[in-house]
């Protein structure tokens, strides 16, 4: 049952994996056509998704951090808290999360099929490396599209963030951009950025092992899924959490 839900403790076969879509990053062909499909899929088919959740996700925090900040007389500060928290923290693990209920299952999925057809034998058959062929692209495009679609989601959250400030708390809207941007400093960039390209080589990684190494034919496909978004959004937020405890988001100046 552990490894069942767990895929990642068949720790040899996993890392093996990785290693060679790792690997075909750098061997030829450079596969450039599939990187690029699946960059557009993956890119193309969150937007939507990423949107609404950032525009939604920061208006409620906006006001519930109004609320909160109200009782000291800091409901100007809404905007710093709100702009840094998102950059550092929420965008970065709420658009991993989203994207690999989106992509992840769905990568799971296809080479799920693809084996249970037997689509991979008739690969290793014609003697390409099916990991190369099929997972390195993959990877490639969930480590650029990620951070792409995390900076959209946390625009997304700034933006609701001051349609809320403006027409519901009354601020000035220049006012509160200044604030916004203004807390912002290079380090909460390189870790609000960092996050995704480790998300986005997780949920690649660990959705493709799971894709490839799943058993019980068709029937497995369902469970191929489940297992590659339960197993990669668990390892990300693992993740998330020892980088939170190293780097701790600092404390704001009122």
């Amino acid at each position: 049952m552990l490894k069942e839900y767990f895929p990642l403790f068949l720790v040899r076969e996993y890392f093996q994996l990785t290693a060679k879509a790792v690997g075909g990053v750098f061997s030829r062909p450079l596969r450039i056509q599939d990187t690029l499909y699946q960059m557009d899929l993956i890119g193309s088919g969150s937007v939507p998704l990423v949107l609404v959740a950032g525009i939604t996700t920061g208006m409620a925090l906006t006001i519930q951090g109004a609320y909160q900040l109200s009782p000291i007389g800091a409901v100007h500060q809404v905007s710093k808290l709100i702009s840094l928290t998102f950059v550092r923290e929420v965008g970065p693990v709420l658009a991993a999360i989203m994207i690999t209920g989106r992509v992840g299952s769905a990568i799971a999925a296809e080479l799920a099929s693809m084996k249970a057809t037997e689509q991979i034998d008739a690969i290793r058959a014609m003697g390409i490396d099916p990991i190369t062929t099929l997972v390195t692209p993959r990877l490639i495009a969930c480590v650029l599209m990620v951070p792409m679609l995390t900076v959209l989601l946390d625009a997304a959250a700034m933006a609701g963030g001051w349609l809320i400030s403006v027409l519901y708390l009354g601020r000035d809207p220049l006012f509160h951009w200044v604030l916004s941007v203004g807390v912002l400093h290079w380090s909460d960039m390189v870790l609000g950025l960092g996050k995704p390209v480790v998300s986005g080589f997780i949920l690649a990684t660990v959705s493709g092992y799971v894709g490839l190494t799943v058993s019980g034919g068709l029937g497995g496909i369902g469970r191929a899924a489940t297992m590659g978004m339960i197993s990669a959004s668990l390892l990300i937020l693992a993740f998330d959490v020892i980088i939170t405890m190293i780097v701790p988001l600092k404390t704001l100046a009122w």
